[in-house]
């Protein structure tokens, strides 16, 4: 069973990490309906379900009506992981061609297209997470009345498998990525380094998209050395390495779901803004002044 300040620390975060995706998705303003928030939008309600999920099969592992439930939360677990992959990588890969384009329109992409993208997203999470399906439990002492430990080895190294791969592919792809954005954010810099007030707002807030992105890449780096690790152990019976690699889980995971959010809503103060609005007073007028230009908005 889960230690009481991780389920604390989850209930708390994971609150406000819902909070304000309700808050992003609920805006009205356009600046939110960007393809950039909506796949943030998506990953993290993915990343929330990984939380949840993982949280539920810690919680009642011990109780006897545990195998009605187990697989259904570590299947929707390991969905949920694959989603949220999937859903760095869009916001990752749609980043580069922003700041690639010296327009910086955030909706070069169609809303058809974004859609098409999200659905491909679910489509692989859940391909990937078929193997769960047939699985079967391992028990401590080998006895159905003790608590489950686990799915079956042979399940478990195929989904470390899948999950492994997938990992790697996503730090290649947004390692590819992010030095290719890093060199357009070199070059963006060396041509609106004189230029005007709003060239340069519009420089700190590609900066720190680049900077939310790079935090996510690292702490899916981490993830995946940890996924890695546990796929290794299982494979070769080292139960207590695995048993140990998996009670930094929480942590590991934490650090992968909230990195993102929170620099989101640090470096963005569009974002604060509205993050903040639900704890405050109502007031009149709208988020965003509406006579402010198109790429002013974009720079806030």
């Amino acid at each position: 069973m889960a230690g009481l300040g991780e389920v604390i620390s989850d209930v708390i975060l994971c609150s406000l990490y819902i909070y304000l995706l309700i808050r992003l998705a609920t805006a009205k303003d356009d600046y939110f309906k960007s393809p950039f928030y909506t796949f943030f939008i998506a990953t993290g309600i993915y990343s929330v379900m990984t939380v949840f999920f993982y949280q539920i099969v810690r919680q009642f592992v011990e109780q006897y009506w545990t195998h009605y439930i187990y697989k259904l939360s570590y299947g929707l677990n390991s969905f949920a992981a694959k989603g949220a992959t999937f859903g760095k990588v869009n916001i990752s890969i749609h980043r580069y061609f922003v700041i690639r384009n010296h327009d910086f329109a955030e909706k070069k992409c169609s809303r058809s297209l974004v859609y098409k993208v999200l659905a491909v997203q679910f489509v692989i999470a859940a391909i990937f997470t078929i193997p769960v399906i047939p699985s079967t439990y391992v028990y401590k002492n080998n006895n159905e009345n003790e608590e489950i430990l686990s799915l079956d080895k042979n399940s478990m190294l195929i989904l470390k498998i899948i999950g492994v791969t997938m990992y790697l592919l996503y730090i290649l792809c947004n390692s590819i990525f992010t030095v290719l954005t890093s060199r357009e954010l070199l070059r963006l810099k060396n041509i609106l380094e004189n230029n005007s007030t709003t060239s340069k707002k519009i420089m700190v807030q590609q900066r720190n998209m680049f900077i939310i992105v790079s935090l996510c890449s690292l702490s899916h780096l981490l993830k995946a050395l940890q996924q890695f690790i546990i796929g290794v152990s299982t494979y070769i019976d080292m139960a207590s390495l695995t048993t140990f690699i998996w009670s930094l889980y929480p942590l590991v995971n934490g650090l992968s779901t909230y990195a993102a959010p929170v620099c989101l809503v640090l470096l963005s103060p569009t974002v604060r803004s509205r993050f903040l609005k639900g704890f405050l007073p109502t007031t009149s007028g709208s988020s965003v002044d509406p006579t402010t230009s198109t790429q002013q908005r974009y720079a806030q």
